[in-house]
């Protein structure tokens, strides 16, 4: 969780919102090169930042 907290911190982020389907789905994938981290499976998400 602090992985997550200090990106958010670095990067200005102020809201992070899944992106969902028409069922209200989210539509997780497989990244070789995620935001932070590992590859591992992960979600779209739109966000609000502030430059």
């Amino acid at each position: 969780m602090r992985m997550v907290d200090e990106a958010i911190r670095k990067n200005n982020i102020e809201i992070v919102s899944p992106r969902y389907n028409e069922d209200m789905c989210t539509e997780p994938y497989f990244s070789r090169y995620p935001f932070f981290g590992l590859p591992t499976e992960v979600e779209d998400c739109d966000i609000i930042y502030h430059e």
